[in-house]
């Protein structure tokens, strides 16, 4: 899978420039990102897994001249640790160029979100029977 540049420039406040990489390993998506603050202080990389499990969906979205991965957890906790974060949305502006990529992220997410719902489905039929 290939991975996806994005940045988050409402981070803290606004406050801090917010770079990074997303990309999925395994049932994870992975965030990596680093903070520049007020254009003087630059903090190391910081690494979030967030389990897929988690997630509700993925989609991108146009605004102006930019593009969002809007992607939405079940729980707030999911994004734990990830700056810019509200009510359980995170909103990664990714440039243009980075659309079909954005794109490409949205739909993987959306469909191991689906596979992880049909595996839930399918272990309770399993443990109830099929009179469900």
């Amino acid at each position: 899978m290939e991975s996806l540049t994005f940045s988050l420039p409402d981070a803290y406040g606004g406050l801090a420039d917010t770079h990074g990489i997303a990309r999925i390993e395994g049932d994870d998506l992975v965030l990596e990102f680093s903070s520049t603050v007020l254009g003087l202080y630059q903090g190391g990389v910081r690494e979030v897994r967030i389990p897929i499990e988690g997630l509700e969906s993925a989609e991108t979205k146009k605004r102006f001249f930019r593009y969002l991965l809007e992607i939405r957890a079940q729980s707030m906790r999911s994004f734990e640790g990830v700056p810019s974060v509200q009510a359980g949305i995170l909103k990664l502006h990714v440039a243009r160029n980075e659309k079909l990529a954005a794109d490409l992220l949205a739909n993987s997410i959306a469909t191991r979100i689906a596979t992880h719902h049909l595996r839930r489905i399918d272990a309770a039929i399993r443990e109830h029977g099929e009179g469900l």
